[in-house]
């Protein structure tokens, strides 16, 4: 509705039908977004503070009075690389429709990026090379990596990032190690990363180097099942082992300290992360959810 009404706008006497062809929507669904648009406007809300369209008498649509709506929308630099890692993420979908169309979407998205923010700019094959030396140098010399981090739904985090492993699944990079600003430890997808700096910060949480205390971390396994639309969810577990792909669900291992996080972690996702063993911890997550129904 925001890109709507400066096209409306810009087009006086343009009729209900152009415009759902041109939307791609039914005349129904026009009329009842305009109905909706008409009641909204800028703060006091009074007659001469709505967006004023006139569209009921012959079919014909006009603007009278857009209030701050006449330019088109435009998207903060910010929003811009969101839906850019959105787009990338969706073009390595297997057997998507419309691949073309999603990169083709990307790639004028990334030029207009390019051309007018340094901050949406995601890195060359040179650079992702780049982050992945200075990934394995923090963790050789256990040194703090800061980093831009783009999660599977597109949101974007800064952080403080103390890399401890690193390993490939099926062609994937990942590092694990603790995050500062989320005080926990974290999995992160190396091409994930928007991008990074090697600090010269050393040690500077030294408990994560306990081979003891980390190990305390991975003392027990879980086998859970995501589903891929939300796999960044995965991004809050540890240790994680991607053991297979179907398209739509992603099956992995995770390590954990304690039941009470996984409880926590599978619930705080429920609908979107099952576990399928051990035994113990479904029985443990079936009966906390059913004690909170209760109460």
């Amino acid at each position: 509705m925001l890109t709507l009404v400066p096209w409306l706008a810009a087009r006086p006497g343009v009729t209900l039908e152009e415009t759902a062809e041109h939307f791609g929507i039914t005349r129904d669904t026009l009329e009842a977004d305009l109905w909706q648009i008409i009641l909204c406007g800028v703060p006091g809300y009074g007659p001469d503070q709505l967006v004023d369209i006139d569209f009921w008498d012959d079919g014909a649509i006009y603007v009278h009075d857009a209030q701050t709506l006449t330019a088109p929308l435009k998207l903060s630099p910010e929003e811009s690389t969101a839906i850019l890692l959105g787009l990338r993420v969706l073009a390595q979908t297997p057997g998507i429709e419309g691949a073309d169309a999603v990169v083709s979407a990307a790639a004028k998205l990334e030029f207009a990026l390019e051309t007018n923010s340094a901050l949406a700019h995601l890195g060359s094959d040179l650079e992702s090379e780049e982050i992945s030396r200075d990934l394995m140098t923090a963790i050789r010399e256990r040194r703090r990596f800061d980093l831009t981090y783009g999660s599977a739904d597109g949101h974007i985090t800064s952080r403080r990032f103390w890399p401890q492993s690193a390993v490939t699944i099926d062609g994937k990079h990942y590092v694990t190690g603790w995050c500062e600003t989320a005080e926990s430890i974290r999995t992160l997808r190396v091409d994930r990363i928007v991008r990074g700096a090697l600090t010269d910060e050393i040690k500077g949480a030294p408990d994560i180097w306990d081979a003891d205390w980390w190990g305390e971390l991975n003392a027990h396994r879980a086998t859970v099942r995501v589903d891929a639309r939300r796999s960044w969810s995965l991004d809050e577990a540890h240790a994680v082992d991607i053991i297979g792909e179907s398209g739509s669900t992603i099956d992995a291992t995770i390590g954990f300290a304690n039941l009470e996080w996984v409880v926590g972690w599978v619930l705080r996702h429920a609908g979107s992360v099952i576990v399928v063993d051990p035994p113990w911890v479904r029985q443990a997550i079936v009966s906390h959810a059913c004690h909170h129904r209760d109460t």
